[in-house]
């Protein structure tokens, strides 16, 4: 059985704390703490939530599925990826904590996930089923139970938003926005926009990788999923990033004001990797509203608009493929590029009036 425990706790002064945590086991019969609680009282109204699990029982409940697989996804995921799993157990799948899964058939579970997307969005419910699914498998594969009631819901169909890329002017304004209120990130915005790389390769930038004699930078790895990976995605070895002059001088400026120990080039305050979830929720969403950006333009989709600009300018496909570090230039136009504002409008430009009566008439073939 669970049980509560005594526990004290010193902060960094050293000054004692006393309260209670919750003990249990887990499926393979290690004990482990939870929590940390003021009162007796208070803990027991938590105990309910961290049942000792029997892998014999029948009568699991959807806690006891889901606590074993949200420990193994604290160890093994990222950890933005379990803290997204772990939020949506507690805001939508906790609803069924006490429900013994037995109980419930799959219908049941088809009108819990079409509930959550009436109620929230087809997004929110697609990533319920998608969590429910993975939790019952990890529960099935150690024999907790012998089938998934997931597997039979109706897949949730997310209608896809139409991909929304900056102008140059939208582009210009963002980054002025940017200075006056995130001014830290305003050259990590304004290389991203400049060259299209991805945000994890210009996380992962160092100082020894940009050539200013040559106008360029090396891209030889990226930061993603909270780790360094040293061969960017989609490329079998490294690349080169040519650098435009407007560019070119805001790195220049910006390492000379890091210290000389530092080795980043966009270092967090502990002289590490940025978080980029942190960045899109703290920083780039408030951004865009303050900017009075109303269109769903993502931090990856800055990528596009560089395309989109590039592409407006007379850039060729080739060198738009090497910025964005694409394999194929196929990617290019199909994913990254379409008709935003500046190219509709140098494209009707070209073509403005083309069917309009000239001076000169025509003389059909005889």
């Amino acid at each position: 059985m669970a049980g509560i425990s005594r526990k004290v706790i010193r902060n960094k002064a050293g000054k004692e704390r006393k309260g209670f945590t919750i003990t249990y086991r887990d499926i393979y019969g290690k004990q482990h703490t939870a929590g940390f609680y003021r009162t007796r009282n208070e803990a027991q109204e938590h105990l309910h939530e961290y049942k000792d699990i029997n892998p014999e029982i029948k009568d699991i409940t959807f806690a006891q599925i889901f606590k074993p697989y949200l420990d193994f996804a604290k160890v093994k995921y990222s950890h933005t990826t379990y803290e997204t799993r772990e939020l949506y157990y507690k805001l939508h799948f906790s609803k069924l904590s006490d429900i013994k899964y037995e109980k419930l058939s799959s219908l049941d579970l088809e009108q819990f996930i079409t509930d959550i997307e009436l109620k929230c969005s087809p997004s929110v419910a697609q990533m319920c089923l998608k969590i429910g699914m993975a939790a019952v498998n990890y529960a099935k594969k150690h024999k907790l139970v012998t089938e998934n009631k997931f597997e039979s819901v109706t897949k949730i169909k997310v209608p896809k938003k139409p991909p929304c890329h900056l102008t140059e002017s939208q582009e210009q304004h963002i980054l002025k926005c940017c200075s006056e209120i995130y001014p830290k990130l305003h050259d990590f915005f304004y290389l991203l926009m400049g060259t299209g790389m991805r945000e994890g390769e210009a996380i992962a930038l160092y100082k020894e990788n940009i050539d200013f004699e040559n106008s360029r930078l090396l891209v030889d790895k990226q930061f993603t999923k909270g780790k360094l990976r040293l061969v960017p995605k989609g490329h079998s070895s490294y690349r080169y990033v040519y650098l435009t002059d407007d560019v070119l001088e805001i790195l220049k400026k910006r390492i000379k004001m890091l210290p000389q120990n530092t080795k980043l080039v966009f270092p967090n305050i502990n002289n590490g990797f940025l978080n980029i979830g942190n960045i899109r929720r703290r920083n780039w969403e408030p951004l865009l509203v303050y900017a009075g950006i109303k269109e769903h333009v993502t931090i990856h989709g800055l990528r596009g608009s560089y395309a989109d600009i590039a592409f407006s300018k007379g850039a060729s496909v080739k060198f738009v493929q090497n910025q964005l570090g694409h394999a194929k230039a196929q990617t290019t136009l199909d994913i990254y590029t379409q008709n935003n504002k500046d190219i509709i409008a140098d494209g009707l430009n070209k073509i403005n009036g083309f069917l309009k009566p000239s001076n000169q008439d025509f003389i059909p073939d005889k």
